[in-house]
């Protein structure tokens, strides 16, 4: 059970890594870019220091 799960993790690892750059085309396509504004927002909403 344990090795198979193993497996499963790489599996999982190796899909992501095949569809990563694609995944992240595809968003700002079909969002019209608004994923990028969600973004931004997050990242001001979460009022980081310089170099964090």
């Amino acid at each position: 059970m344990e090795k198979r799960m193993q497996s499963d993790s790489i599996g999982i690892a190796r899909l992501f890594s095949q569809i990563a750059s694609r995944y992240d085309f595809l968003n700002h396509l079909f969002s019209l870019n608004i994923d990028r504004l969600w973004r931004k927002a997050l990242v001001r909403s979460a009022r980081l220091r310089n170099g964090a």
